[in-house]
């Protein structure tokens, strides 16, 4: 293996490394190895020179060795008020010629450092000439921007100063070779004149241009009868309306490109596709790249003002944008920062975040959530279809809503949605509901911890009766009372496909009945414990329990149903065909209640296990049961542990079990009253007798 050092490198390799290293590296750190290296650094003719606070503590050391001839680009940079670098750099550097500079970027704190600059400096023709400052309403006097334009034939101009009325007083001259001019803010007559007096600019960049009196500006260009060449316009924050729009546009009717970002105050007035084309028709006829950006937020929340995004975006789907300019449009909102905005896509007019967003391409007219950069297309990227939405503590309120609402009337991929820890209220839950009326795909909603009341749950219910896809709405922790519990119950009675409801947490008992409800219709197993139950409550869980085709377990720990609660209970088991276990422990059911259990025993044939543990069941009660079971050839387990049942009691049942072949296991232990031993002819038989 052959191991080659760096000085036996061929000289164009090892300049084509240094264009890779800063100017320290290349004079010092390569340059002090050897002779030769120091030769062939000093020989590099495309050197980046930046003198700033970062290397000031190098800068001695380092411009002894810089020879202005292999000076390609230089940053002079004041970025403090201790020195002023740009003096520093001429004393230094005494008067010289950067032959081949072809970059030079001015950080001035005043004019009269860039006049110093230009009186002892020299450079050939430089491509980018670039003047700003970092210190606040520092101002760079226009005239000398223009001599420096002259002086070094700039082509591209950077000049980041606002122009401040300078240019009417500047003094012109037309040998100017500017091809490119980038300023910030200028009045509409500065704008007219820059045009007119630069005759090669291409290509114009420009923050905005502003102007005062609209009348006095559109008499001044009924005179002019000069067009620009220029082939590039863009203003990034753009404050005119569609009418100064087009006398500006006048201007320049061989625009082959036209980009624009519009402040927020201008976006009902540029949303009109068709103005744009008639503008691009009459003004604009070569023109072949058209960019643009509008937005409006909405920071003030009692504005609840809404215009579709369909509305918006009817406009720009013509032929004219998609068949004859082939043009994309998108118009979207953003739920995060409450933003709406339309823009032609792909765009690098602003940051391209990845927030999620409802949008409208004009192309297809789907309505989608996605998350796709706005300078990229659908077609430029993979991007990973939007099922499940998570707006989970978003701040959604009334407007955010209402454009969600918009896009699930449409949206045809969304199965999950998740709005938990918002704002949402009646008026939202009205819109919501309306979308749900029209959705086709939506399986999940979840609205926990929000504002609805019954208004909204009756909102919700009247959707639920037309709604054939949701399977699940949690509504968890609102403010629902029995009212809006009732409309949800009535509404699933016709519904069979939303199999889950949650009212947890609201402000009745009797939502969290409606949600068990909903439970035993669709589940094979309830446990709802502590639950205060009454008679509407009870009416509604057997009511379901009557109908349930799947429910097998169902375990109503210490919920005080009491007898006439276990009334409701009995009925229903002569009727349900598929609950196997019953636990009612700690019910408060008496003789009366035993009563109404017993009679269901006898006709039902499928329960296997029956809790009554820790009631009030005494030996009538159990006279009851057992003569049930008599007739029942199913039930194997029963539990009467903690009631108060005598060995009189106790008893009546070796007469019964001489018929029953199916009871394997009963409890009556902890009976105070039972003699602590059974009698002892009860071991004939063979069930399990645990006292």
């Amino acid at each position: 293996m052959v191991h080659a050092s760096l000085d036996s490198l061929p000289v164009e390799l090892l300049h084509r490394i240094f264009d890779f290293c800063d100017i320290q590296t290349v004079l010092i750190s390569i340059g002090y190895v050897c002779r030769q290296l120091y030769a062939i650094s000093n020989s590099y003719n495309r050197l980046k020179f930046k003198y700033d606070s970062s290397s000031e503590h190098y800068f001695k050391r380092i411009y002894r060795r810089v020879r202005p001839e292999n000076v390609i680009s230089l940053i002079i940079n004041n970025d403090d008020t201790k020195n002023d670098r740009i003096r520093q750099f001429v004393t230094f550097f005494g008067t010289c010629r950067f032959a081949l500079m072809a970059s030079l970027t001015l950080n001035c704190s005043d004019h009269t450092q860039l006049e110093h600059f230009l009186k002892h400096v020299e450079c050939g023709s430089l491509n980018l000439l670039v003047i700003k400052s970092d210190t606040p309403n520092i101002k760079t006097n226009w005239t000398i921007a223009l001599r420096a334009i002259t002086q070094f034939q700039v082509r591209k101009l950077e000049f980041y100063h606002d122009l401040d009325y300078q240019i009417g007083a500047a003094q012109w001259l037309f040998q100017y070779k500017l091809e490119h001019l980038t300023i910030l803010k200028c009045l509409f007559q500065e704008y007219v004149a820059i045009i007119q007096h630069f005759p090669n600019l291409r290509t114009l960049v420009m923050r905005d241009c502003i102007v005062h009196n609209n009348e006095g500006t559109m008499g001044a260009l009924s005179h002019l009868t000069y067009a620009s060449a220029l082939k590039s316009l863009i203003i990034e924050q753009c404050s005119l309306s569609m009418i100064v729009l087009e006398s500006l546009l006048s201007l320049t009717p061989t625009l082959l490109t036209l980009k624009f970002g519009f402040e927020e105050q201008m976006f009902d007035s540029i949303c009109d596709g068709y103005s744009w084309k008639r503008l691009i028709e009459t003004k604009l006829t070569s023109l072949e790249q058209f960019e643009f950006i509008a937005f409006r937020s909405f920071s003030d929340a009692n504005n609840t003002h809404f215009t579709s995004l369909k509305s918006i975006i009817t406009s720009f789907q013509t032929g004219f944008w998609l068949k004859e300019k082939h043009w994309t449009f998108t118009c979207d909102y953003i739920f995060r920062s409450n933003q709406i905005r339309l823009y032609t896509t792909p765009t690098k007019l602003t940051n391209s975040n990845q927030a999620i967003r409802y949008e409208i391409m004009s192309t297809d007219g789907i309505h989608r959530f996605t998350q796709r950069p706005i300078n990229k297309t659908s077609d430029d990227c993979t991007e990973e279809t939007i099922t499940a939405l998570n707006l989970c503590d978003h701040r959604i309120g009334n407007r955010e809503v209402h454009y969600l609402a918009d896009a699930l009337q449409h949206n045809t991929v969304l199965t999950k949605l998740d709005l938990s820890l918002n704002h949402i209220t009646d008026t939202d839950a009205q819109y919501l509901a309306a979308a749900l009326q029209n959705n086709a795909t939506l399986e999940s909603l979840s609205l926990r911890s929000n504002q609805i009341r019954n208004q909204g749950a009756r909102y919700l219910a009247a959707s639920l009766r037309s709604n054939k896809t949701l399977k699940s709405l949690d509504l968890y922790k609102n403010q629902i009372g029995d009212e809006g519990a009732q409309a949800l119950a009535d509404a699933l009675i016709t519904n069979t496909t939303c199999n889950s409801l949650n009212l947890d947490h609201n402000l009745t008992t009797y939502c969290v009945t409606v949600g068990a409800a909903v439970k035993i219709r669709n589940n094979q197993t309830l446990a709802l414990y502590k639950h205060p139950i009454g008679e509407r409550d009870i009416q509604c869980l057997t009511n379901a329990l009557q109908n349930s085709m799947i429910l097998t377990t169902l375990d109503l720990y210490k919920n005080g149903l009491g007898d006439n609660g276990v009334k409701y209970l009995a009925d229903a088991l002569e009727h349900n065909t598929t609950l196997i276990q019953l636990h009612v422990r700690w019910n408060q059911i008496g003789d009366v209640g035993a009563h109404y259990l017993a009679h269901a025993i006898g006709n039902n044939k499928q329960l296997i296990s029956l809790d009554l543990w820790h009631n009030e069941i005494r030996d009538k009660g159990v006279h009851h049961l057992a003569d049930a079971l008599r007739y029942n050839m199913t039930l194997t387990t029963l539990n009467l542990r903690s009631n108060k049942i005598t060995t009189t009691g106790a008893q009546h049942f070796l007469n019964t079990l001489q018929n029953n072949q199916t009871l394997t296991t009963i409890y009556f232990d902890r009976n105070k009253a039972l003699q602590s031993e059974p009698n002892k002819s009860m071991e004939d038989y063979r069930i399990q007798w645990i006292n």
